[in-house]
């Protein structure tokens, strides 16, 4: 039975050494296959770091974009108290002038009216919001 056992393990040896199918497995074509697979995915990879450097660098342009728009904002904020004394002081000027009489000085009228046109030229003077610096003109 020894016999036996030892012809079949030979047998076996001479099907694994000539076997076509594991000479293929260890042909270049095959190692290569995962190299060109590796490359392939490394291409991929390299455009998609690309695409999102690009598009993050436009994020980095539209942050600033309106990083700068709050703080013009503010910056508007900050002048309305200004516009609404100066608005204030023109009404007591008027006041003064006479403007509650039963017949108003005109230079009373006149007080009011560049008081308000002062107030309107100074909220439209650093609105980000405003879409024409001049809409407020005399």
């Amino acid at each position: 039975m020894r016999p036996i056992i030892f012809i079949a393990s030979a047998l076996a040896l001479l099907l694994v050494a000539f076997n076509p199918g594991s000479r293929a497995a260890e042909s270049p074509a095959t190692t290569l296959a995962p190299q060109d697979e590796l490359t392939e995915r490394v291409k991929k990879l390299e455009e998609r770091v690309d695409k999102l450097e690009s598009e993050k660098a436009a994020l980095e342009l539209s942050v600033a974009a309106h990083q700068k728009l709050l703080k013009d904002t503010f910056s508007w904020l900050a002048s309305l108290p200004k516009a609404a004394d100066a608005l204030s002081d023109g009404m007591d000027q008027a006041r003064k002038l006479g403007f509650e009489a039963a017949g108003p000085n005109p230079k009373a009228k006149a007080e009011v009216l560049e008081s308000l046109k002062g107030f309107a030229r100074a909220l439209n003077a650093g609105n980000p919001a405003s879409t024409s610096k001049g809409d407020a003109k005399d």
